[in-house]
Protein backbone atom coordinates (compact mmCIF):
# COMPACT_ATOMS: atom_id res chain seq x y z
CA UNK A 1 0.00 0.00 0.00
CA UNK A 2 1.12 3.41 -0.97
CA UNK A 3 0.17 7.05 0.74
CA UNK A 4 0.84 9.65 -1.50
CA UNK A 5 1.33 13.45 0.34
CA UNK A 6 0.86 16.13 -1.74
CA UNK A 7 1.87 19.40 -2.26
CA UNK A 8 1.53 21.74 -5.54
CA UNK A 9 3.68 24.26 -7.44
CA UNK A 10 2.97 26.18 -10.85
CA UNK A 11 5.50 25.32 -13.92
CA UNK A 12 4.98 27.05 -17.35
CA UNK A 13 1.50 27.46 -15.85
CA UNK A 14 0.65 23.87 -14.81
CA UNK A 15 0.07 23.15 -11.14
CA UNK A 16 2.77 20.24 -10.37
CA UNK A 17 1.99 18.12 -7.82
CA UNK A 18 4.69 16.80 -5.35
CA UNK A 19 4.10 13.42 -4.11
CA UNK A 20 5.43 12.06 -1.13
CA UNK A 21 4.72 8.07 -1.36
CA UNK A 22 5.79 5.85 1.21
CA UNK A 23 4.88 2.16 1.76
CA UNK A 24 2.98 1.09 4.80
CA UNK A 25 3.74 -0.95 7.65
CA UNK A 26 7.46 -1.40 6.42
CA UNK A 27 10.25 -1.31 7.99
CA UNK A 28 12.72 0.29 7.76
CA UNK A 29 11.01 3.17 5.64
CA UNK A 30 10.40 2.11 1.51
CA UNK A 31 9.95 6.09 0.04
CA UNK A 32 9.85 7.96 -3.37
CA UNK A 33 9.33 11.77 -3.99
CA UNK A 34 7.86 12.35 -7.48
CA UNK A 35 7.03 15.41 -9.35
CA UNK A 36 3.46 15.02 -11.21
CA UNK A 37 1.60 17.44 -13.57
CA UNK A 38 -1.93 18.45 -12.66
CA UNK A 39 -2.88 17.21 -16.31
CA UNK A 40 -1.88 13.59 -15.48
CA UNK A 41 -4.56 11.05 -15.72
CA UNK A 42 -5.21 8.32 -13.24
CA UNK A 43 -3.87 5.82 -15.46
CA UNK A 44 -0.62 8.14 -16.08
CA UNK A 45 -0.52 8.36 -11.95
CA UNK A 46 -0.48 4.44 -11.76
CA UNK A 47 2.85 3.81 -14.72
CA UNK A 48 4.70 6.66 -12.94
CA UNK A 49 4.24 4.73 -9.07
CA UNK A 50 4.89 1.06 -10.94
CA UNK A 51 8.68 2.69 -12.49
CA UNK A 52 8.79 4.35 -9.18
CA UNK A 53 8.69 1.56 -6.94
CA UNK A 54 10.37 -0.76 -9.28
CA UNK A 55 6.97 -2.74 -9.65
CA UNK A 56 6.54 -4.86 -13.03
CA UNK A 57 2.50 -4.32 -13.37
CA UNK A 58 1.43 -7.57 -12.73
CA UNK A 59 -1.08 -7.44 -10.48
CA UNK A 60 -4.36 -5.96 -9.46
CA UNK A 61 -4.23 -2.28 -8.22
CA UNK A 62 -7.07 0.44 -7.04
CA UNK A 63 -6.30 3.69 -6.17
CA UNK A 64 -8.86 4.83 -2.96
CA UNK A 65 -9.45 8.72 -3.15
CA UNK A 66 -11.83 10.22 -1.23
CA UNK A 67 -13.63 6.99 -0.77
CA UNK A 68 -14.24 5.96 -4.10
CA UNK A 69 -11.80 3.69 -6.11
CA UNK A 70 -10.18 4.24 -9.55
CA UNK A 71 -7.78 2.58 -11.78
CA UNK A 72 -7.28 0.49 -15.07
CA UNK A 73 -10.06 -2.86 -15.10
CA UNK A 74 -8.17 -6.16 -15.44
CA UNK A 75 -9.89 -9.21 -16.81
CA UNK A 76 -11.28 -11.55 -14.30
CA UNK A 77 -10.72 -8.01 -11.15
CA UNK A 78 -12.09 -5.85 -10.10
CA UNK A 79 -13.77 -3.33 -12.35
CA UNK A 80 -14.48 0.81 -12.38
CA UNK A 81 -17.02 3.32 -13.06
CA UNK A 82 -15.06 5.95 -14.02
CA UNK A 83 -12.72 6.03 -17.21
CA UNK A 84 -9.22 6.43 -15.71
CA UNK A 85 -7.41 7.90 -18.97
CA UNK A 86 -10.10 11.19 -18.67
CA UNK A 87 -10.09 11.11 -15.30
CA UNK A 88 -7.43 13.84 -14.05
CA UNK A 89 -5.51 14.63 -11.49
CA UNK A 90 -6.83 18.80 -11.13
CA UNK A 91 -10.28 17.41 -11.19
CA UNK A 92 -9.67 16.53 -7.81
CA UNK A 93 -8.46 20.23 -6.96
CA UNK A 94 -5.95 18.35 -4.06
CA UNK A 95 -5.42 20.72 -1.03
CA UNK A 96 -1.81 20.62 0.38
CA UNK A 97 -0.64 17.61 2.91
CA UNK A 98 -3.92 15.69 1.38
CA UNK A 99 -3.33 12.43 1.28
CA UNK A 100 -5.02 8.75 -0.72
CA UNK A 101 -4.14 5.63 -1.25
CA UNK A 102 -2.74 3.32 -3.81
CA UNK A 103 -3.18 -0.70 -3.41
CA UNK A 104 -1.44 -2.89 -5.45
CA UNK A 105 -0.40 -6.66 -5.50
CA UNK A 106 -4.52 -7.26 -5.15
CA UNK A 107 -5.80 -7.64 -2.74
CA UNK A 108 -4.13 -6.44 0.67
CA UNK A 109 -6.96 -5.29 2.77
CA UNK A 110 -5.07 -4.92 5.02
CA UNK A 111 -3.75 -6.59 8.10
CA UNK A 112 -4.61 -8.27 11.61
CA UNK A 113 -2.53 -9.35 14.31
CA UNK A 114 -2.57 -12.95 15.35
CA UNK A 115 -1.28 -13.90 18.52
CA UNK A 116 0.84 -17.76 18.26
CA UNK A 117 1.09 -19.06 21.93
CA UNK A 118 4.42 -21.27 21.44
CA UNK A 119 6.20 -22.89 24.97
CA UNK A 120 9.08 -19.76 24.70
CA UNK A 121 5.80 -17.00 25.02
CA UNK A 122 3.31 -15.33 22.72
CA UNK A 123 4.27 -14.51 19.28
CA UNK A 124 2.29 -11.51 17.58
CA UNK A 125 2.84 -11.96 13.94
CA UNK A 126 1.05 -9.51 11.16
CA UNK A 127 -1.29 -11.37 9.09
CA UNK A 128 -2.47 -9.52 5.82
CA UNK A 129 -5.67 -9.79 4.28
CA UNK A 130 -6.45 -10.32 0.51
CA UNK A 131 -9.40 -10.06 -1.69
CA UNK A 132 -10.55 -12.89 -3.27
CA UNK A 133 -10.97 -12.17 -7.16
CA UNK A 134 -14.26 -11.55 -8.69
CA UNK A 135 -14.02 -14.83 -10.93
CA UNK A 136 -14.67 -16.57 -7.62
CA UNK A 137 -17.88 -18.05 -6.44
CA UNK A 138 -17.30 -18.55 -3.14
CA UNK A 139 -18.99 -15.65 -0.69
CA UNK A 140 -15.99 -15.02 1.40
CA UNK A 141 -14.87 -11.77 -0.37
CA UNK A 142 -11.29 -11.76 1.32
CA UNK A 143 -9.23 -14.50 3.12
CA UNK A 144 -5.91 -14.25 5.06
CA UNK A 145 -2.91 -16.96 3.96
CA UNK A 146 -1.56 -16.83 7.38
CA UNK A 147 -4.66 -17.24 9.23
CA UNK A 148 -5.30 -20.65 6.90
CA UNK A 149 -1.59 -21.82 7.40
CA UNK A 150 -1.80 -21.34 11.04
CA UNK A 151 -5.57 -22.83 12.27
CA UNK A 152 -4.17 -24.08 15.70
CA UNK A 153 -2.84 -20.64 16.82
CA UNK A 154 -1.18 -22.79 19.74
CA UNK A 155 2.43 -24.67 19.34
CA UNK A 156 2.02 -28.71 19.29
CA UNK A 157 4.77 -28.40 21.50
CA UNK A 158 2.84 -26.39 24.10
CA UNK A 159 -0.47 -28.44 23.34
CA UNK A 160 1.67 -31.85 24.07
CA UNK A 161 2.76 -30.68 27.33
CA UNK A 162 -0.33 -29.11 28.88
CA UNK A 163 -1.88 -32.24 28.00
CA UNK A 164 0.56 -34.07 29.19
CA UNK A 165 0.58 -32.50 32.75
CA UNK A 166 -3.45 -32.16 33.14
CA UNK A 167 -3.78 -35.87 32.25
CA UNK A 168 -1.77 -36.40 35.77
CA UNK A 169 -2.38 -33.79 37.68
CA UNK A 170 -5.12 -30.72 38.35
CA UNK A 171 -5.57 -27.81 35.89
CA UNK A 172 -4.52 -25.48 38.41
CA UNK A 173 -0.98 -27.57 39.37
CA UNK A 174 -0.47 -27.59 36.00
CA UNK A 175 -0.40 -24.13 34.96
CA UNK A 176 1.84 -23.54 38.06
CA UNK A 177 4.37 -26.33 37.26
CA UNK A 178 4.54 -24.95 33.87
CA UNK A 179 4.60 -21.44 34.48
CA UNK A 180 8.19 -22.41 36.62
CA UNK A 181 9.99 -24.49 33.83
CA UNK A 182 8.69 -22.43 30.49
CA UNK A 183 9.25 -18.80 30.27
CA UNK A 184 6.06 -18.25 29.93
CA UNK A 185 4.80 -16.46 32.83
CA UNK A 186 0.88 -15.65 33.80
CA UNK A 187 -0.23 -16.40 30.37
CA UNK A 188 -1.39 -19.86 31.29
CA UNK A 189 -4.80 -20.22 33.48
CA UNK A 190 -6.62 -23.63 34.32
CA UNK A 191 -9.79 -22.73 31.85
CA UNK A 192 -7.29 -22.50 28.67
CA UNK A 193 -5.22 -25.42 29.55
CA UNK A 194 -8.98 -27.40 30.29
CA UNK A 195 -9.65 -26.26 26.58
CA UNK A 196 -6.87 -27.18 25.37
CA UNK A 197 -6.87 -30.63 26.71
CA UNK A 198 -10.22 -30.89 25.09
CA UNK A 199 -9.20 -29.84 21.94
CA UNK A 200 -6.71 -32.65 21.47
CA UNK A 201 -8.47 -34.70 23.21
CA UNK A 202 -11.55 -34.45 20.41
CA UNK A 203 -8.85 -34.83 17.78
CA UNK A 204 -7.33 -37.73 19.06
CA UNK A 205 -10.70 -39.19 19.29
CA UNK A 206 -11.58 -38.36 15.68
CA UNK A 207 -8.49 -40.01 14.47
CA UNK A 208 -9.27 -43.13 16.23
CA UNK A 209 -10.69 -46.09 13.16
CA UNK A 210 -14.36 -47.52 13.60
CA UNK A 211 -15.61 -50.35 15.67
CA UNK A 212 -15.57 -53.62 14.82
CA UNK A 213 -16.98 -56.97 15.98
CA UNK A 214 -13.44 -58.88 15.20
CA UNK A 215 -10.13 -57.82 15.28
CA UNK A 216 -8.33 -61.22 14.06
CA UNK A 217 -7.31 -60.91 9.90
CA UNK A 218 -5.85 -64.01 8.17
CA UNK A 219 -5.44 -67.63 9.01
CA UNK A 220 -3.14 -69.82 11.29
CA UNK A 221 -1.04 -70.52 8.47
CA UNK A 222 -0.04 -66.87 7.42
CA UNK A 223 0.58 -66.29 10.84
CA UNK A 224 3.06 -69.42 11.24
CA UNK A 225 4.66 -68.36 8.35
CA UNK A 226 5.36 -64.67 10.40
CA UNK A 227 8.74 -63.56 12.10
CA UNK A 228 9.23 -64.90 15.56
CA UNK A 229 7.67 -62.40 17.75
CA UNK A 230 8.71 -59.97 20.61
CA UNK A 231 8.32 -61.00 24.81
CA UNK A 232 4.54 -61.29 25.17
CA UNK A 233 2.37 -58.63 25.96
CA UNK A 234 0.32 -58.62 29.30
CA UNK A 235 -2.88 -56.12 29.87
CA UNK A 236 -4.66 -55.94 33.42
CA UNK A 237 -8.20 -55.11 33.00
CA UNK A 238 -10.80 -53.29 36.53
CA UNK A 239 -14.02 -51.62 36.14
CA UNK A 240 -15.07 -49.64 38.81
CA UNK A 241 -18.10 -47.27 39.71
CA UNK A 242 -17.43 -43.65 40.26
CA UNK A 243 -20.44 -41.49 41.58
CA UNK A 244 -21.54 -38.69 38.87
CA UNK A 245 -21.16 -35.23 40.33
CA UNK A 246 -24.08 -32.95 38.75
CA UNK A 247 -23.45 -29.23 39.66
CA UNK A 248 -27.22 -28.85 39.94
CA UNK A 249 -27.85 -32.02 40.95
CA UNK A 250 -26.64 -34.47 43.69
CA UNK A 251 -28.09 -38.05 43.08
CA UNK A 252 -26.52 -38.32 39.46
CA UNK A 253 -26.35 -41.88 40.15
CA UNK A 254 -23.03 -43.61 39.41
CA UNK A 255 -21.33 -44.74 36.10
CA UNK A 256 -18.69 -47.37 34.98
CA UNK A 257 -15.32 -46.74 34.20
CA UNK A 258 -13.20 -49.37 32.67
CA UNK A 259 -9.59 -48.89 33.16
CA UNK A 260 -6.41 -51.05 32.08
CA UNK A 261 -2.43 -50.77 31.73
CA UNK A 262 -0.93 -52.41 28.87
CA UNK A 263 2.63 -53.78 30.45
CA UNK A 264 5.23 -54.80 27.40
CA UNK A 265 8.48 -57.19 28.44
CA UNK A 266 10.13 -54.44 27.25
CA UNK A 267 9.85 -50.51 26.80
CA UNK A 268 7.06 -48.42 28.41
CA UNK A 269 3.49 -49.20 29.76
CA UNK A 270 0.48 -47.17 28.59
CA UNK A 271 -2.68 -46.87 30.34
CA UNK A 272 -6.11 -46.44 29.10
CA UNK A 273 -9.62 -45.82 29.98
CA UNK A 274 -13.21 -45.29 29.46
CA UNK A 275 -16.69 -45.02 30.66
CA UNK A 276 -18.55 -48.39 29.52
CA UNK A 277 -21.80 -46.68 29.40
CA UNK A 278 -20.62 -43.94 26.72
CA UNK A 279 -17.88 -44.91 24.70
CA UNK A 280 -19.17 -46.10 21.67
CA UNK A 281 -15.15 -47.69 20.51
CA UNK A 282 -14.03 -49.66 23.54
CA UNK A 283 -12.53 -52.76 21.29
CA UNK A 284 -10.98 -50.12 19.16
CA UNK A 285 -9.45 -48.16 21.48
CA UNK A 286 -7.82 -50.95 23.56
CA UNK A 287 -6.77 -52.57 19.90
CA UNK A 288 -4.97 -49.22 19.10
CA UNK A 289 -3.40 -48.96 22.10
CA UNK A 290 -1.51 -52.75 21.49
CA UNK A 291 -1.02 -51.54 18.17
CA UNK A 292 0.91 -48.58 19.47
CA UNK A 293 2.94 -50.92 21.60
CA UNK A 294 4.17 -53.28 18.45
CA UNK A 295 1.62 -55.84 18.99
CA UNK A 296 2.63 -58.86 16.15
CA UNK A 297 -0.43 -60.99 15.09
CA UNK A 298 1.12 -64.24 16.35
CA UNK A 299 2.82 -62.42 19.61
CA UNK A 300 1.04 -63.83 22.74
CA UNK A 301 -1.28 -61.61 24.73
CA UNK A 302 -2.37 -62.31 28.08
CA UNK A 303 -5.58 -60.48 30.23
CA UNK A 304 -5.87 -59.91 33.33
CA UNK A 305 -9.19 -59.40 35.21
CA UNK A 306 -11.39 -60.31 37.86
CA UNK A 307 -13.61 -62.35 35.40
CA UNK A 308 -16.78 -59.43 35.29
CA UNK A 309 -19.46 -59.22 32.04
CA UNK A 310 -17.76 -56.08 30.66
CA UNK A 311 -13.66 -56.44 31.62
CA UNK A 312 -14.63 -60.13 30.47
CA UNK A 313 -16.03 -59.05 27.29
CA UNK A 314 -13.78 -56.59 25.75
CA UNK A 315 -11.12 -58.86 24.63
CA UNK A 316 -12.89 -60.52 22.84
CA UNK A 317 -12.36 -61.74 19.17
CA UNK A 318 -9.12 -59.14 19.66
CA UNK A 319 -6.24 -60.89 19.31
CA UNK A 320 -5.67 -65.06 17.85
CA UNK A 321 -3.12 -65.72 20.51
CA UNK A 322 -4.84 -64.35 23.28
CA UNK A 323 -5.53 -65.82 26.60
CA UNK A 324 -7.63 -64.51 29.73
CA UNK A 325 -6.29 -65.07 33.59
CA UNK A 326 -8.59 -64.70 36.04
CA UNK A 327 -6.71 -62.51 38.60
CA UNK A 328 -6.84 -64.41 42.03
CA UNK A 329 -6.52 -60.84 43.46
CA UNK A 330 -10.00 -60.29 42.13
CA UNK A 331 -11.54 -63.75 42.91
CA UNK A 332 -10.45 -63.57 46.74
CA UNK A 333 -12.04 -60.03 47.35
CA UNK A 334 -15.26 -60.96 45.86
CA UNK A 335 -14.97 -64.30 48.34
CA UNK A 336 -13.84 -62.08 51.31
CA UNK A 337 -16.49 -59.54 50.73
CA UNK A 338 -18.97 -62.31 50.99
CA UNK A 339 -17.39 -63.56 53.84
CA UNK A 340 -18.00 -60.14 55.31
CA UNK A 341 -21.55 -60.59 54.45
CA UNK A 342 -21.60 -63.95 56.08
CA UNK A 343 -20.65 -62.51 59.54
CA UNK A 344 -23.19 -59.74 59.41
CA UNK A 345 -26.13 -62.01 58.99
CA UNK A 346 -29.06 -61.67 61.71
CA UNK A 347 -30.61 -62.73 63.81
CA UNK A 348 -29.25 -64.96 66.13
CA UNK A 349 -31.10 -67.85 64.81
CA UNK A 350 -29.13 -67.65 61.73
CA UNK A 351 -25.81 -67.56 63.19
CA UNK A 352 -24.81 -70.91 62.89
CA UNK A 353 -25.98 -70.45 58.99
CA UNK A 354 -23.24 -67.68 58.40
CA UNK A 355 -20.86 -69.89 59.75
CA UNK A 356 -21.79 -72.49 57.75
CA UNK A 357 -21.45 -70.11 55.07
CA UNK A 358 -17.78 -68.86 55.81
CA UNK A 359 -16.53 -72.79 55.73
CA UNK A 360 -17.98 -72.99 52.34
CA UNK A 361 -16.86 -70.20 50.92
CA UNK A 362 -13.52 -70.88 52.32
CA UNK A 363 -13.69 -74.89 50.40
CA UNK A 364 -14.47 -72.69 47.35
CA UNK A 365 -11.58 -70.75 47.82
CA UNK A 366 -9.16 -73.86 48.28
CA UNK A 367 -10.59 -75.16 45.33
CA UNK A 368 -9.89 -72.10 42.96
CA UNK A 369 -6.53 -71.88 44.52
CA UNK A 370 -5.96 -75.11 43.10
CA UNK A 371 -7.51 -74.69 39.68
CA UNK A 372 -10.67 -76.99 40.80
CA UNK A 373 -13.30 -75.28 39.28
CA UNK A 374 -15.53 -77.63 39.06
CA UNK A 375 -15.49 -78.49 42.29
CA UNK A 376 -15.50 -74.88 42.91
CA UNK A 377 -18.68 -74.18 40.69
CA UNK A 378 -20.19 -77.53 42.95
CA UNK A 379 -19.45 -75.33 46.07
CA UNK A 380 -21.21 -72.06 44.74
CA UNK A 381 -24.14 -73.61 43.78
CA UNK A 382 -24.71 -75.44 46.83
CA UNK A 383 -24.10 -72.30 48.58
CA UNK A 384 -26.33 -70.61 46.91
CA UNK A 385 -29.37 -73.50 47.58
CA UNK A 386 -28.72 -73.09 51.31
CA UNK A 387 -28.89 -69.32 50.77
CA UNK A 388 -32.61 -69.98 49.47
CA UNK A 389 -33.65 -71.01 52.69
CA UNK A 390 -32.67 -68.20 54.48
CA UNK A 391 -35.40 -65.54 54.55
CA UNK A 392 -32.88 -62.70 56.24
CA UNK A 393 -30.34 -63.47 53.85
CA UNK A 394 -29.58 -59.80 52.51
CA UNK A 395 -29.93 -59.23 48.90
CA UNK A 396 -26.66 -58.07 48.57
CA UNK A 397 -25.41 -61.80 49.65
CA UNK A 398 -27.42 -63.19 47.03
CA UNK A 399 -26.14 -60.98 44.42
CA UNK A 400 -22.88 -61.19 45.09
CA UNK A 401 -22.78 -64.97 45.48
CA UNK A 402 -25.23 -64.75 42.12
CA UNK A 403 -22.38 -62.38 40.26
CA UNK A 404 -19.39 -65.02 41.42
CA UNK A 405 -21.17 -68.13 40.43
CA UNK A 406 -22.09 -66.84 37.05
CA UNK A 407 -18.33 -65.06 36.44
CA UNK A 408 -17.07 -68.99 37.12
CA UNK A 409 -19.04 -70.64 34.83
CA UNK A 410 -18.65 -68.69 32.10
CA UNK A 411 -15.64 -68.98 32.20
CA UNK A 412 -15.36 -72.61 32.79
CA UNK A 413 -17.47 -73.45 30.17
CA UNK A 414 -15.45 -71.59 27.84
CA UNK A 415 -12.15 -72.80 28.55
CA UNK A 416 -14.04 -76.84 27.50
CA UNK A 417 -14.55 -76.44 24.21
CA UNK A 418 -15.12 -72.30 23.01
CA UNK A 419 -11.41 -70.96 22.44
CA UNK A 420 -12.72 -69.73 19.28
CA UNK A 421 -13.35 -66.73 21.04
CA UNK A 422 -9.61 -65.95 20.55
CA UNK A 423 -9.09 -66.85 23.75
CA UNK A 424 -6.33 -69.77 24.75
CA UNK A 425 -7.59 -71.14 28.23
CA UNK A 426 -9.84 -68.70 29.18
CA UNK A 427 -10.79 -69.13 32.67
CA UNK A 428 -7.72 -70.06 34.38
CA UNK A 429 -7.35 -69.14 38.07
CA UNK A 430 -3.61 -66.47 37.69
CA UNK A 431 -1.53 -67.21 41.08
CA UNK A 432 -0.18 -64.29 41.62
CA UNK A 433 1.76 -63.97 45.42
CA UNK A 434 2.63 -60.38 46.95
Amino acid sequence: MLLPQITASLVLGLEVYQLHVWLREITPLIWRRLLVRSDSTIADLHDMLQIAMGWDDAHLHRFRIRGKDYGLSRIGGIGFRDDPHQVRLDDFHFRPNERFLYEYDFGDQGHHQLVYRTVFGKLTLSSPRWYMCRCQTTKPRSFSPLADLLPERTAPELLYLEAKFAALRSYGVTVDVLGEILPIGAQLNATTVQRHLLQVAERVEQELGEEQAMFIEGCPAEREDLPAPDAPLTIGLDGGYVHARDEHRRTAGWFEVIVGKSLPDEGTSKCFGFVHTYDTRPKRRLFEVLKSQGMQANQQVTFLSDGGDTVRELPMYLHPEAEHLLDWFHVAMRITVMGQMAKGLAPREVTEAGSDVERQLERVKWYLWHGNVFRALQGLEDLAMDLDDLEPVTEGLRGCLKTCQTSQATDHEMDHGHTDHGFAGLGQILIIFG
